[in-house]
């Protein structure tokens, strides 16, 4: 170790000559994480460089930054700096308006008292004023470095302290990430503030205060925001720590500013995180490595799920059409099992937590035929505890429920206009009753719900384990995925409790870290409509952002929830939605707050076979979503995947937005402008372009494809293979009677298999596939399985046979073994010596 002591160098300087300015500090440079961290003394500045010399984060030098004014507030566009905030907040129905009173920032000059070692640098940030800081930079695995600032004074009574870090912008650099944001995917030339909260019924271009806050959303309103970025630099960005955030994207002379309310962060420091990959999928795997990776949900979570209400009648006749229609559907979910009323068109749900046994009459045995039916029961669960409801008398003298600073229960205007608390989850005892609640659901034989809401935490609030409600406002969604984690995960909850392997949870808030807790994170409650502010196109924007917040399983609530402030969802928009809900994760319908005008699949039969065709392919695809599902918990990569993931040099992928990879070779395009029959689809730099459906291929670049209503545009790269199920299987429930359920077809496969490089997939049960050599299409009208040759097949195929048509030959055989073309080869491997398959083969 050693002691860089600047004032000592500066004396000597003064003596060696008295006309002279003193030259500066030299540089300290170590390296730290396997990175080269350069901290420049006088005048501060720190750069950190990746080992093959690129240069992930281009500290600022010092520089003057004005006092704010009632019109401005200048942006610190400067490296180091700290500053005090007094904030008048605004809360209404989740919403918060926040409006700052800053002072002005004390930007640190120099750095003094540096130490430098191996693996961590560390020293005072000063100024003329004295000590603004300390700052150190250390790591805890090799290709990833902490920036840690603490700041010098604790704030006065009443204010908050932000921490600010600057960088420069490089010209080329791009950015993905900040979590479920609806509006944007790249985010250069943005100011991005990050704070749980209601996103608000559609989205307004900016981020400024106004009168309707709590009806209209901001631009960066969120759910789910999150504290990460992905760089095109080869880098992930992260603040670790809770509470409020602001990223300036390159939106103010191209600076990234990363800012944050310290006073919320642990022992009141800013924790900034860089994660070198050097490609962009090795920084993510890092990454989520340190926050967290998603879990594997149960096999249920990739099944078609179907929403049901108005009781127990009604459930089992919608169920009784989901069989009569031969639709594939594992799973119905009822969130008004404790009651529900019309007010106008919108159906409300009652706030009581227990079942409506008038509403669902003989509700356990309604849930045992669902199961015989093949379908798994899913209710709904919140923790809003409404004022003098049942729930209260049980919560409220137990003080359960979040309190003022009085210790009288915090009570606001809820769902239903109506005053409302919500449980400390804060407090163990509350959270363990909470836990309890959704326990006794289980016992029933329910398998799963939705975890709703979690934003609405007041700021104001008193909290049983003492915490600053600023921080604990952003862990609140933490805390309700773990109180969730312990219902979804307990045991010896009786006989006819729900199996612990296939029970499932979705839920819509979050933070960074919330991976490892979450089943199933679904993108909210859109507006029932294809606007780009909050309608379809946001589920891809979402998704896309969550993914590098490590959100793996993913789905949307088909044709929407949100009625107010549109119409409700037409025949056009249950289509378009369904088509994207098939190529999610998780495909689930929602009766919106209008269930009787929203459209959906039983308004006509040309709506249901829609919708059971879209459904059947979204079951058939089984053996991938399982596949991709383990490899996001392996390696942080998610199912859904930003284009610049697989292609991080190709410039003209970052920019892309509204297409979204399935894993690492499927590319959807989805159709999401009303009236719409066709789209521009940009297909990147690949060995080849082949149709999802059988079709010529097509080569890279921006492409016009025709997309009619009920039909999406969907590519593979070639050189890919994907297995599917069968198409006859209906459920994956194994208790269902009469039904062809997963188990019933063992490994039996439909295996697509598209011409143009080497390729393999393994499946989570380790069946095989490998395609190697290279062959035209029609070198597959002779392939030979095992050897021999195969005949043409009959008009109704029995295997082995082979179908040649213009852009596919199937191959029906009975499998392991391999089928061999031209100097092409499909070994597939595993299973049972019986096994059919059919080798549907494209390409060439």
């Amino acid at each position: 170790m050693r002691r860089i002591a600047l004032a000592a160098l500066v004396a000597l300087a003064a003596c060696s000559s008295t006309s002279d300015p003193a030259p500066p500090p030299p540089p300290v440079v170590t390296t730290v994480g396997g990175m080269s961290v350069r901290l420049e003394p006088d005048p501060l500045r720190l750069v950190i460089t990746a080992a093959d010399g690129r240069v992930l984060f281009d500290g600022l030098p010092p520089r003057t930054i004005d006092a704010p004014t009632e019109e401005t507030d200048p942006p610190p566009l400067t490296g180091f700096a700290v500053r005090d905030v007094a904030t008048k907040v605004e809360m209404s129905y989740g919403s918060f308006q926040l409006k700052d009173t800053p002072t002005t920032w004390r930007v640190a000059t120099r750095a003094d008292r540096v130490v430098a070692a191996t693996d961590a640098v560390s020293f005072d940030a000063v100024n003329g004023s004295g000590l603004v800081a300390k700052v150190s930079v250390s790591t805890k695995a090799a290709g990833e470095v902490a920036i840690e600032i603490e700041p010098a004074a604790a704030p006065p009574a009443g204010s908050r302290t932000w921490t600010n870090l600057g960088a420069r912008c490089a010209a080329d650099e791009r950015f993905l990430g900040f979590g479920g944001q609806a509006r944007d995917v790249e985010h250069r030339g943005t100011v991005v503030p990050l704070f749980v909260s209601e996103p608000g019924i559609g989205k307004r271009e900016d981020d400024l205060p106004t009168p309707i806050y709590f009806i209209s959303g901001t631009r960066h309103a969120s759910s789910f925001p999150a504290p990460i970025y992905l760089s095109k630099r080869g880098y992930v960005g992260a603040l670790d720590g809770f509470g409020r955030a602001l990223f300036g994207v390159c939106a103010e002379e191209d600076v990234l500013r990363i800012a944050q309310d310290s006073t919320a962060s642990p022992k009141g420091r800013f924790v900034f995180r860089i994660f070198d990959g050097p490609r962009p999928a090795q920084a993510l795997e890092r990454a989520t490595l340190r926050f967290g990776r998603p879990r594997v949900p149960p096999r249920l979570a990739f099944a078609p799920w179907n929403d049901a209400i108005f009781g127990t009648a009604a459930v089992q006749a919608y169920a009784k059409l989901l069989r009569d229609k031969d639709i594939p559907s594992s799973a119905i979910w009822t969130e008004d099992f404790r009651g529900g009323a019309f007010v106008g068109d919108d159906y409300k749900l009652s706030e009581e937590w227990a079942v409506d046994e008038t509403l669902y009459p003989g509700f356990d045995k309604m849930i045992s035929d669902l199961h015989q039916q093949g379908f798994a029961f899913f209710s709904y669960f919140n923790t809003f505890v409404e004022q003098d409801n049942n729930v209260w008398k049980e919560a409220q003298p137990k003080n359960y429920l979040v309190q003022k600073a009085d210790g009288a229960p915090y009570t606001y205007l809820g769902v239903k206009q109506k005053q409302t608390g919500m449980v400390d989850l804060t407090d163990p005892a509350a959270k363990a009753w909470m836990a309890g609640k959704m326990k006794e659901h289980f016992a029933r034989g329910v398998d799963g719900f939705m975890a709703d809401y979690g934003e609405w935490l007041p700021l104001d609030s008193k909290l049983r384990d003492g915490s600053d409600p600023w921080a604990t406002h952003d862990l609140y969604p933490q805390l309700w995925h773990e109180a969730v984690r312990a219902a979804v995960d307990a045991d010896g909850l009786g006989p006819a409790a729900s199996p612990k392997e296939r029970r499932v949870a979705f839920l819509r808030s979050g933070w960074l870290g919330v991976a490892p807790l979450a089943d199933v994170i679904w993108a909210g409650d859109q507006r029932t409509d294809l606007q780009a502010d909050d309608g379809l196109p946001t589920v891809v924007a979402m998704g896309l952002g969550l993914g590098i917040a490590g959100i793996s399983t993913y789905g949307s609530d088909i044709a929407g929830y949100q009625t107010a402030l549109t119409v409700p969802a037409t025949k056009e928009v249950f289509f378009r939605w369904t088509e994207v809900g098939a190529w999610s994760p998780v495909m689930r319908t929602h009766h919106s707050t209008s269930p009787k005008k929203n459209w959906a699949l039983d308004r006509d039969e040309e709506s249901t076979q829609h919708f059971r065709r879209y459904a059947i392919l979204h079951q058939q695809l089984l053996p991938v979503w399982e596949s991709l599902a383990k490899q996001a918990h392996d390696t942080g990569l998610p199912i859904w995947r930003h284009l610049a993931l697989a292609h991080p040099d190709d410039a003209a992928s970052w920019g892309v937005g509204d297409q979204y990879y399935v894993g690492p070779s499927i590319l959807v395009a989805p159709v999401m402008v009303k009236g719409a029959s066709a789209r521009k689809v940009y297909l990147p730099p690949a060995p080849g372009w082949l149709p999802f459906e059988p079709g010529p291929a097509v080569a890279s670049g921006t492409r016009d494809v025709t997309a009619p209503l009920g039909e999406i545009p969907v590519f593979v790269r070639a050189g890919t293979i994907l297995p599917l199920l069968p198409d006859t299987v209906r459920t994956v429930l194994s208790e269902a009677k009469g039904l062809v359920r997963v188990e019933d077809v063992k490994d039996d496969r439909v295996v697509l298999v598209f011409l143009g490089a080497d390729a393999s997939f393994t499946e989570v049960g380790g069946l095989s596939y490998a395609l190697t050599g290279t062959a035209k299409l029609a070198d597959a009208a002779g392939a030979t399985w095992n050897g021999a040759a195969l005949a043409a097949c009959a008009a109704t195929p029995v295997a082995p046979c082979l179908d040649k048509k213009t852009d596919q030959v199937k191959a029906f055989v009975v499998g392991p073994g391999t089928l061999a073309f031209g100097a092409a080869k499909v070994e597939v491997k595993g299973g049972d010596a019986a096994r059919a398959l059919v080798l549907d083969v494209r390409g060439g």
